[in-house]
């Protein structure tokens, strides 16, 4: 990911993702998108990597589990940072917290243009913010004036640290991002993940380097050690997780409570 503007006919990971989840079946994806290179792309890491599609799909229902247990648990403010394209799912989701919730706040970031419109179009209640992970002071000021930076948020950074190109880089993003959150907050984090028996991911890394778009597997510890000092309050695995072989996902709360003096 970089901060610079994409060209609306650009390759960029949202739209190889686009074309891997309008293969897996219920995915809430439109098949008819239309992009014939990012149809190409991943067809290619199909091949290479069966399944994986199925592998973003698992990702897809993660986020609509946490989305969820965020909004039952008081928290009306959501930024999905890396958002990629809304797929139908997502759309009712928000749509029925909103009905339910009219306070709901909904933030969407991404620094492809496509997505943006697609998500702007499909979801007209959500406000719809150019931005790079790498940059939140960018996106950040333009967010604060739907959000209230004091208040409880849910954070999601799904399917993002992974397209970074070191895991230097993609520790100083998690930190950072989780730097903005007041207390009583949520931090979700998902990363493709590698099998060490298995050929797959490696070709599919090649694959999208191939097409300058990095990837990189990580371990699950070294996913878990990306939750920096919020580790210690992962949400219990057997209520909020999202773990196999390709795939790792945890949500946490913010370490300290809301309405308490920590100085």
């Amino acid at each position: 990911m970089t901060a610079r503007r994409l060209s609306s006919t650009a390759l960029t990971a949202a739209r190889v993702h686009r074309a891997l989840l309008a293969a897996a079946p219920h995915s809430g994806i439109d098949p008819d998108h239309e992009d014939a290179l990012a149809d190409a792309v991943a067809r290619r890491v199909v091949r290479a990597y069966p399944g994986v599609n199925w592998t973003l799909r698992y990702q897809r229902d993660f986020g609509l589990r946490v989305i969820d247990y965020a909004v039952a648990h008081g928290i009306r403010q959501i930024v999905d940072l890396g958002c990629g394209f809304l797929d139908r799912r997502w759309v009712a989701a928000y749509t029925h917290h909103r009905e339910a919730q009219p306070e709901l706040r909904v933030v969407l970031v991404d620094h492809d243009p496509i997505v943006l419109r697609h998500d702007q179009s499909a979801l007209p209640t959500a406000t719809t913010i150019y931005g790079d992970c790498t940059t939140p002071d960018q996106w950040v000021k333009t967010a604060s004036r739907d959000l209230d930076f004091e208040q409880p948020i849910l954070l999601m950074l799904l399917g993002v640290l992974h397209h970074l190109r070191s895991a230097t880089q993609s520790t100083h993003v998690a930190a950072r991002c989780r730097g903005l959150l007041p207390p009583g907050s949520l931090f979700a984090l998902t990363h493709l993940t590698a099998n060490p028996y298995e050929r797959g991911p490696r070709q599919a890394e090649e694959i999208f380097t191939e097409h300058e778009i990095p990837l990189r597997l990580r371990s699950h510890d070294w996913i878990t050690r990306s939750f920096g000092d919020w580790s210690s309050s992962l949400i219990p695995y057997a209520r909020l997780a999202l773990a196999d072989s390709r795939i790792y996902g945890r949500v946490a709360h913010h370490p300290r409570s809301p309405g308490k003096d920590h100085a």
